[in-house]
């Protein structure tokens, strides 16, 4: 239940619906050894837990729905701490049509065995090991059409089961002819890890060693409207960070995206005070790499109602500082939104801020509900249970909280009216 000065109102009574069961993030990583079996990294691999799988998705599609899961919802640290990750790249990742996260110190540019190699792939990959990736070929043995890629590769992933009997000495010896590493690929049994090490291979992956494990979270869904709208106020000349901040403040979801993207990708940043704030450390180039993944991405353009609650208290939040507490105001839409978090994923906001680079004014707020950010979202909270000798924020009446909720909701609604289609 939630309240409005005079009495409580049932969240259907506003038009908002109860929470329907989350969609799920979901990725699998198999790790990839040394030959003394240590840990290198891990390749991250498409899962899907709907029927159809791959079926009804491109090369795309799948790479973005990977990075955006490992980015922007299980969290790049999570998923493989410090260690390399390894992705599957199809064209339009090569090419720079699409753009990756911009973290070359942990992604691995795998190239697959099915991309022609041409002028376009060619200079694509000069670009991104200009910029610091480390690039794999994926599934190979050797052959000559390979020689302009060998010239660029860092590593090389041998597919053991695609060499023929007795030619892998051959493979090796030919492949050593670039400074290239050697990664056995699907090692199966004792004999195959012996002949590879004895070959001088310098990583292992396999069933023999590791399957692949799979990892899950509850996904929060972005509206394809606000998508749209970003996109086309990116590419448009004329824009501000403030009027992107407007856009990006109709969606809670994607301000959730856009903290752990940032977390996860390595940018330095640990004190986010607000979303325009993040928008400028962030820059277009890493705002439209992170909405085209989500575009990519996500098949549903229905809003995500389990968040409308969130969206309304960081209107509400927001409201009351615009107009009393304007010190505090970029942040407070943040400090709403956050602070639904745990409900929203059923997890410890504790552990789904470790992931999120903001400020200790902001953390501080949400865990202990320090100083002044910490005293509006108890006074919103207090609000929104009815308990209205709690709602104390600088001496305001309560018909301040009760305007600033119903604005809020209303706010809210017009925000999803405006993106059902």
């Amino acid at each position: 239940m939630v309240a409005v000065a005079g009495g409580p109102m049932d969240r259907r009574t506003l038009g908002l619906l109860q929470t329907p069961p989350a969609a799920t993030a979901i990725i699998a990583r198999q790790p990839i050894f040394t030959v003394e079996r240590d840990l290198f990294g891990y390749e991250l691999l498409y899962r899907s837990d709907s029927a159809g799988g791959f079926e009804d998705r491109d090369g795309s599609q799948l790479t973005s729905t990977v990075l955006l899961n490992v980015f922007s919802e299980l969290g790049l640290a999570r998923v493989v701490g410090d260690r390399r990750a390894f992705v599957n790249l199809p064209r339009e990742f090569l090419t720079g049509q699409l753009q990756l996260p911009e973290c070359p110190e942990q992604l691995v540019a795998e190239i697959l065995e099915n991309v022609e190699i041409d002028e376009e792939v060619l200079a694509g990959v000069r670009a991104l090991k200009d910029s610091g990736f480390l690039i794999a070929l994926d599934d190979v043995v050797f052959s000559p059409q390979l020689e302009p890629l060998l010239h660029l590769a860092d590593i090389v992933k041998v597919e053991l089961p695609a060499v023929p009997t007795g030619e892998l000495p051959a493979h090796v010896q030919a492949f050593r002819r670039w400074p290239v590493k050697l990664l056995a690929e699907k090692v199966e049994t004792d004999e195959q890890m012996q002949e590879c090490v004895e070959l001088g291979f310098d990583y292992f992956q396999g069933f023999l060693l590791a399957r692949p494990m799979t990892m899950k979270r509850a996904k929060l869904d972005v509206k394809a409207h606000v998508v749209l709208q970003l996109l086309a106020k990116l590419y448009s000349r004329d824009h501000t960070f403030r009027e992107l901040t407007e856009i990006i403040h109709q969606d809670p979801a994607l301000c959730t995206k856009l903290l752990r993207y940032m977390g996860s990708a390595r940018f330095g940043v640990r004190n986010v005070t607000s979303v325009e704030h993040a928008i400028g450390l962030l820059g277009n180039r890493g705002l439209k790499t992170l909405l085209t993944m989500v575009q990519l991405a996500q098949a549903s353009d229905q809003p995500p109602e389990r968040i409308t609650a969130a969206l309304v208290r960081g209107l509400m939040c927001a409201g009351i500082a615009s107009r009393h507490a304007r010190e505090i105001r970029d942040q407070s839409y943040l400090l709403g939104v956050l602070s639904e978090l745990d409900a929203i994923l059923d997890e410890p906001l504790g552990e789904i801020l470790t992931e999120m680079p903001i400020s200790p004014q902001l953390r501080a707020a949400l865990l202990s509900h320090d100083g002044e950010l910490g005293a509006l979202l108890l006074a919103v909270t207090a609000y929104e249970r009815g308990d209205w000798e709690r709602v104390q924020f600088r001496q305001l009446p309560l018909g301040v909280f009760g305007e600033a909720y119903l604005a809020a909701v209303a706010e809210a609604e017009a925000m999803a009216r405006s993106t059902a289609v």
